[in-house]
């Protein structure tokens, strides 16, 4: 025969491993979003490093066109004067 007392023992055992089980979810589900987090940061920092350089590469490279159209502009003059 179960009393009063053997109910509530029980009950809080359940309760108990239900609260250790949840707890152990929640952490874990923590851990793995700041570890997720660490990882994106290092992942975002990367392409902002490859987007700078590929910037300066761009910017490398326009003012060169801008350097020779600048000569083939002056080309063209001097052949206008000449004719």
């Amino acid at each position: 025969m179960i009393n009063n007392n053997g109910k509530s023992w029980a009950i809080k055992w359940l309760l108990g491993i239900l609260f250790t089980v949840i707890f152990t979810i929640l952490s874990t589900h923590v851990s793995y979003t700041i570890a997720n987090d660490k990882e994106s940061r290092l992942r975002d920092d990367a392409i902002k490093d490859k987007l700078e350089i590929a910037l300066c590469d761009a910017r490398k490279e326009r003012k060169e066109i801008n350097q020779k159209l600048t000569e083939i502009l002056i080309a063209i003059e001097h052949l206008k004067k000449e004719n």
